[in-house]
């Protein structure tokens, strides 16, 4: 795979090579004129990356140079020859506009065509207006941007539930998340650390609240190095218009599923308040069967479960914010959140179980009830200082957090005959953990335009983090709970992470490139109750960077990215002491296992054309100490498993995913994108059994979009998903279909949404799990289908001027 990627490196260098020669002297005589610009949207005033820039013979019609812009809308067409021509500015799901007349000549060499107002397409038919729609997936240097505003599918949902329409993004029926097959990544809020785990937050935060989500695979030395897979970046909703303005949505789905959040601003030239709410009480139902077999020398015994599940999560989560412009050159911001979530999570199984000859055949009954609760708040402090208009700057952030949780797990066994009917309690218990989490962030970056291709920028982060965890365990003894102090236990983590870091971008013609690196010191300490000494950490890692871009043409470009991360074991993990599951499984944490480190490359390609664009993109990790989850039985405890997690020497992971965005009418157009993964994992598991597994996997999504009038909309998406492998087992693939209708209302102030999801297909988890002398096999299916309706309405009160900063603190800059 080295070599692979390698020969790919030399073909670009080689392409950058050919692709600058001239065809000769005189020819090159002629090309003197240059062509400038920036392109906006007409409805936003926002910069329009990427746009196409056509330059045309008016002699004889056809296209005779061209350029793409960048990232801020700026473009530059060099090398125009001596003549006449006209000039196309394109953006997909806007209408192109056409200069007429431009003329080059030795006295009139450079044409400036200034600030490019696009505005959306608009087709009438009869009495119809058809709006066409921006670019779903837009791609950056370093990023993908995936714009959610445009997903009606999106409305009423939660971020997890509109990242299953998202490219390299896998959700599964429970509403985990993964990216590129990966469920260790980050996840930021507006650029900023989440105070929930990221599961979590996406599982919470309002999709009609996301403006677009940043998925960045291979992010450079400037942010924080941790998760396997990546980045992914939340960029909420703002308005950048002056006055008052609002959004308020309110849900409803099948089965007591309700959703609500508002959010207001309001701003002038130098000052911006705004604050907001979201609201949700969602309760998920589902089923799922356990067939489980474990072999002894002489037999067999067999134990199997089936039963329904109930999930429900929900809570309150307020913001304010507060921003001030004190000068041109100087603004800060103060954001707070506060709230309070709950997770419930209610079984009740019934479950056998026989030896071979179906002797010996136990009935019982195991009902379940945990719930754990959150009380959280966190606040940011950030500056912006500019020494002038070229991007030189000094920023900083403080941010401060605080999480206390505290869950509870109740357990009642109940033996039982044949019929599952009379009941008699075997067994009661409870757990009850009790977490309280703090963590200090701080930082600076400073950025230093050397020119116009090329840019330095250095910076120093701290992050500070204390979490404490009080784990008891009670057994019903005499209608009394004892505490059983061999499943009890406390523990303190301690982590204390220095950072520094520095990128030098630049480039020459059409070739771009940023080298950055990272250096971290890490300090941890993990105190628990029942060791003799704390365990340790103390060291100093390096994070490599580089990525680069080559222009092959005015429409085509190749980009290729390395970066070095590190996946660092949680608290939990490391807790050497055993915490019961059941009465057949117990948890029990590694304090030896290492950190995992991530070698990540990726070479991509994207061709922009008339009304779609197309993208390949190639990847490769190696990851060494892989951190598994692995579960392991033992002779003298027969029929107890013990999970745990452990080091495998390595895993390799690569691919292709590609993706296509076609509009074939102004009134549809359609989103394919396909993934495929090979995945191999070599090793030894703690009881020394080699390890060496591959598979092949892939998974396919579509999105189609008509747009039926100038209000109405419909949406399908479909998904499958291909079958996978884990160290100890196979997991199953599955397919499902959905389809949302939304209708506008009011000026396209007021929107009615109707959300189908499972229309189709299966929404299951389906796995099975093998060691030396047992074999496990597991599937969970969730209702389906779920339908919502959604109501929102925008309010507004605000005069058609930007604020002066408005670009500055969105999307991902905050370098965490």
């Amino acid at each position: 795979m080295k070599n692979y990627f390698g020969i790919l490196m030399m073909l670009l260098l080689f392409y950058s090579a050919s692709a600058q020669r001239g065809p000769g002297r005189k020819m090159e005589a002629m090309k003197i004129g240059t062509i400038t610009g920036k392109v906006i949207a007409e409805d936003t005033n926002k910069p329009l990356p990427y746009a196409n820039i056509f330059v045309k013979s008016q002699k004889e019609d056809k296209t005779i140079t061209g350029a793409i812009g960048k990232q801020d809308g700026t473009f530059k067409v060099e090398k125009v020859p001596a003549g006449k021509f006209y000039i196309e500015v394109k953006f997909i799901g806007y209408a192109k506009k056409v200069f007429n007349d431009i003329t080059i000549t030795p006295k009139n060499k450079t044409i400036d065509l200034g600030v490019i107002k696009l505005e959306q397409s608009v087709l009438r038919t009869g009495t119809a207006v058809v709006t066409a729609e921006r670019e779903r997936v837009e791609f950056k240097i370093d990023k993908k941007v995936v714009n959610i505003s445009t997903d009606i599918a999106a409305q009423g949902k939660t971020a997890a539930e509109a990242l299953e329409n998202v490219p390299s993004i896998n959700v599964d029926v429970e509403g985990n998340v993964s990216l590129r097959g990966s469920s260790n990544f980050t996840v930021f809020i507006d650029g900023r650390p989440s105070v929930l785990d990221g599961n979590e937050i996406l599982q919470q935060l309002p999709a009609s609240a996301i403006e677009n989500i940043e998925i960045i695979t291979n992010p450079s030395a400037k942010y924080d190095p941790d998760g396997m897979a990546g980045i992914i970046n939340v960029v909420t909703k703002k308005d950048m218009l002056q006055g008052l303005s609002g959004l308020l949505n309110v849900s409803a789905g099948t089965k007591d599923k309700y959703n609500s959040d508002l959010t207001l601003s309001y701003r002038t030239s130098d000052f911006e308040f705004f604050g907001g709410f979201d609201w949700r009480d969602n309760n998920f139902e589902g089923n799922g069967e356990m067939k489980q077999e474990t072999y002894y020398d002489d037999s067999t015994v067999y134990r199997e479960n089936f039963g329904d599940r109930l999930f429900s999560n929900g809570g309150l989560n307020g913001k304010f914010g507060l921003g001030w412009n004190i000068t041109d050159a100087t603004n800060i911001k103060l954001e707070g959140n506060l709230g309070s979530r709950g997770f419930d999570r209610n079984s009740y199984t019934k479950a056998q179980e026989y030896s071979d000859a179906r002797e010996l055949v136990d009935y019982y009954v195991n009902d379940n009830k945990a719930n754990r609760d959150r009380d959280y708040y966190s606040t940011s402090l950030d500056f912006m200082h500019k020494f002038g208009d070229n991007g030189h700057q000094l920023t900083g952030m403080a941010y401060y957090s605080s999480r206390d949780a505290l869950g509870t797990d109740f357990q009642t066994k109940y033996l039982t005959d044949n019929n599952w009917g009379s009941k008699v309690i075997d067994y009661e218990n409870k757990s009850i953990e009790d977490e309280t989490d703090k963590e200090y962030r701080f930082k600076l970056d400073y950025t230093l335009p050397l020119s116009e291709t090329d840019k330095f920028e250095a910076g120093w982060q701290g992050k500070i983090e204390d979490e404490s965890e009080i784990f008891d365990y009670y057994n019903l003894v005499d209608n009394n709970w004892e505490l059983d102090s061999m499943y009890s236990n406390d523990m303190n983590y301690k982590l204390n992470i220095q950072a520094m870091y520095a990128t030098y971008s630049g480039g020459f013609g059409d070739f771009g490139y940023q080298a950055g690196l990272r250096g971290e010191y890490t300090k941890r300490t993990i105190e628990v109750a029942k060791a003799d000494q704390p365990f340790e950490i103390d060291r100093i890692d390096f994070f490599p960077t580089l990525h680069m871009t080559q222009k092959l043409s005015k429409t085509d470009q190749i980009q290729a990215s390395y970066s070095r991360r590190i996946n660092r074991p949680h608290g939990r993990d490391l807790d050497p002491f055993p915490s019961f599951i059941n009465d057949y499984n117990i948890r029990i944490g590694n304090p030896e296992i290492e950190p995992e480190y991530v070698n990540s490359m990726e070479l991509g390609f994207q061709k922009m054309f008339d009304g779609g664009m197309f993208s390949i993109e190639s990847f490769y990790r190696l990851s060494e100490n892989l951190i598994t989850r692995v579960t392991n039985t033992y002779d003298d405890e027969p029929g107890i498993f013990y999970h745990t997690v452990t080091n495998l020497d390595k895993s390799h992971t690569a691919g292709l995913e590609l993706m296509t965005n076609y509009a074939f009418t102004d009134w549809f157009n359609l989103n394919i994108t396909g993934s495929y993964f090979y995945y191999k994992l070599d090793g030894t598991l703690q009881d020394d059994d080699a390890v060496n597994k591959s598979t092949n996997s892939w998974n396919v999504r579509g999105m189609g979009n008509f747009i039926l009038s100038k209000t109405t909309r419909l949406q399908f998406n479909t998904f499958y998903n291909g079958p996978s492998v884990s160290a100890q087992g196979d997991v199953e693939g599955f397919f499902t279909l959905s389809a949302s209708l939304r209708q506008d209302f009011l000026d396209r102030k007021l929107s009615l949404a109707l959300n189908a999801r499972g229309l189709v297909g299966t929404m299951k988890h389906e796995f099975s799990v093998e060691g030396k002398n047992y074999h496990t096999y597991n599937v969970f299916e969730r209702e389906a289908p779920v339908i919502s309706l959604t109501l929102s309405y925008r309010f507004n009160n605000y005069k058609q001027e930007r604020n002066r900063n408005n670009e500055e603190g969105e999307g991902m800059d905050m370098g965490f």
